[in-house]
């Protein structure tokens, strides 16, 4: 028995082609990810940047008040460096916590379209379904077990009475 060559190729292309679009979606998983990481660190440059602003003129509206910086104008500037660094840190949190999110999805993307793959190459092996049937592989596992040599392709043969059923 030849094995058919036309479901070979469908199943090799299939395969093909789930495999590009799970590395495809893991390259774009990691791009993604690489510009929210692009976008965090200019976030918290631009955060630290106003911090350091707002605590100079915090700096220079005491001391153009004549208070000196002890007690309280120590206190808000300390204040607000404590909430700058805070909103760093939540700010730092949020995009590990994305970028995380986002390379989790790749790898599922990837895990989804490669097992897509590998069920629609092997669909073209079993006949279109993945239950016993009339497939390929059902076709060269009987070859294989040497049903092929009883059946005849006529029906088989009954191994007490050698009748045709």
């Amino acid at each position: 028995m030849a094995i058919p060559i036309i479901p070979i190729i469908m199943a090799v292309t299939a395969l093909a082609s789930g495999v590009s679009k799970a590395v495809s979606s893991v390259k774009d998983a990691k791009a993604e990810a690489k510009l929210q990481k692009a976008q965090a660190e200019q976030q918290i440059q631009e955060k630290a940047r106003q911090a350091a602003k707002l605590m100079s003129q915090q700096k220079s509206s005491f001391l153009k008040g004549g208070v000196y910086f002890e007690g309280s104008p120590e206190d808000v500037i300390n204040e607000t460096y404590d909430f700058a660094n805070e909103d760093i840190r939540r700010l730092t949190d949020n995009a590990n916590t994305s970028i995380k999110n986002t390379m989790r999805k790749g790898r599922t993307a990837f895990a989804t379209s490669l097992m897509d793959a590998v069920v629609g190459g092997l669909s073209g092996f079993t006949g279109g379904s993945m239950s016993k049937g009339g497939g390929i592989i059902d076709k060269i596992r009987d070859v294989f077990s040497r049903k092929q040599s009883l059946t005849g392709g006529f029906g088989s043969v009954d191994g007490t009475n050698y009748k045709i059923s």
